[in-house]
C-alpha cells in the first residue's frame, strides 16, 4: 500500500489575509508535519506592502525554518489594466476573476513585475521556490 501524504498550498498570503489563515494553520499544524507552500503577494492590492510588516515576515521565516516553501504570487494580485474590450476578455477579467494581475500584461511589464518580486525575496534573504500567477492567468 502506498504511503499517504499531504501537502497544503495557501494562496494570496499577505499581512491582511493572515488573520483568516492563522486559525486554520494552527489546526493543520496540530495534525503533524504537513508541508506548506505559501503563495506570497508582496503588496496585496497595493495597500499592504510585505516589507512594512516585519512581524509577518518573521512568521514566514519561521515557516521556512520548518521546511515550508515560499512562492511568488504576483506583485499586487489585482487586475489594473484598462477595461476589457472583447467578450472573452470581459469573461476572463470580470466573471472568472478580477484579480488576474498578469492576464493583460505584456511581456515587458510581466518581466518587470517578476524581477521586482525576485528582488524582494533576495532583499529578505528568502529562497524563491517558484512563481504562480494570480488566478493562474498569464497573458
Amino acid at each position: 500500500m502506498a504511503e499517504r501524504s499531504l501537502m497544503l498550498v495557501l494562496h494570496d498570503v499577505a499581512p491582511e489575509t493572515w488573520p483568516d489563515y492563522r486559525p486554520f494553520l494552527q489546526e493543520v499544524d496540530a495534525l503533524g508535519d504537513v508541508p506548506v507552500s505559501w503563495l506570497v503577494v508582496p503588496d496585496f492590492h497595493r495597500r499592504n506592502r510585505l516589507e512594512d510588516h516585519p512581524e509577518f515576515c518573521c512568521m514566514l521565516e519561521g515557516r521556512l525554518a520548518r521546511g515550508d516553501e515560499l512562492v511568488l504570487h504576483g506583485c499586487y494580485h489585482a487586475d489594473e489594466a484598462p477595461p476589457p474590450r472583447s467578450p472573452r476578455d470581459w469573461f476572463m477579467r470580470r466573471i472568472f476573476t478580477h484579480e488576474g494581475e498578469f492576464y493583460s500584461l505584456d511581456e515587458a511589464e510581466s518581466a518587470r513585475r517578476l524581477q521586482q518580486g525576485i528582488e524582494l525575496f533576495a532583499r529578505l534573504q528568502w529562497p524563491l521556490h517558484g512563481f504562480v500567477a494570480p488566478a493562474w492567468l498569464l497573458g
